[in-house]
């Protein structure tokens, strides 16, 4: 068990076919818990890899999105939150 965590803001934009470039913004991430049942460290030429098995999360965060398009003149919005545990 571990305490809270802030991870920094994710944001990115993609080009959506028929509808424009959608961009999306997850914000306040905070992992609240992380349980792992077993774990392991390996050193490989490309650099070191950890390796996670039975892992649980519980998270929550804000997240946002905007669309736009040139061939509707308004933007298309939306907010919320989310909560996750798995």
């Amino acid at each position: 068990m571990m305490g809270s965590s802030l991870l920094p803001e994710i944001e990115n934009t993609a080009q959506v076919p028929l509808v424009g470039n959608a961009k999306v913004v997850l914000s306040d991430i905070i992992i609240k818990d992380v349980q792992v049942n077993s774990s392991s460290v390996m050193i490989g030429e490309s650099g070191i890899f950890i390796v996670v098995s039975g892992a649980t999360v519980d998270l929550s965060m804000k997240w946002k999105y905007t669309v736009s398009s040139w061939l509707i003149p308004i933007g298309i919005s939306d907010h919320g939150t989310a909560s996750i545990k798995r």
